[in-house]
């Protein structure tokens, strides 16, 4: 995923983004049939006077207007997309533990543990230490 689509997770309740790791075809269509909206969590996004929109597709950063849900995921209005495909595959590219730390952290309902195990989710992937002495 890129760092915008990082951002655009962010955007989501931590349970729902642990709900997304634990069972996703359940959470990608609750999510779906929710239609949900609204302003923006990131305060640059905010600024610009974006946000959050859920479509058939999947979930945007996008420009106001779009009251009937017709944007397409490549529509220019849209600053970042992420389709259930696309969230699908970043599940099932999680290592069995950090699924199971995500199960451990949703189950618990202590909303600490839940954002700890968040933040572990989508901190930025490490830079290859071999490349980063040069």
């Amino acid at each position: 995923m890129t760092p915008d689509q990082i951002r655009l997770l962010h955007e989501l309740s931590d349970h729902l983004i642990l709900g997304l790791v634990d069972y996703p075809d359940y959470w990608c269509g609750h999510i779906r049939e929710s239609q949900g909206s609204g302003t923006t969590r990131d305060q640059q996004w905010g600024d610009a006077h974006l946000f959050r929109k859920t479509y058939p597709w999947g979930i945007a950063i996008t420009t106001a207007g779009d009251y009937t849900s017709q944007r397409k995921a490549t529509d220019p209005e849209h600053v970042v997309t992420l389709t259930w495909k696309q969230i699908t595959r970043w599940v099932d590219s999680l290592t069995d533990e950090q699924r199971a730390e995500a199960r451990r952290a949703r189950m618990s309902k202590d909303r600490e543990q839940e954002h700890r195990a968040v933040e572990q989710l989508l901190a930025p992937e490490p830079a290859d230490e071999e490349w980063a002495l040069w």
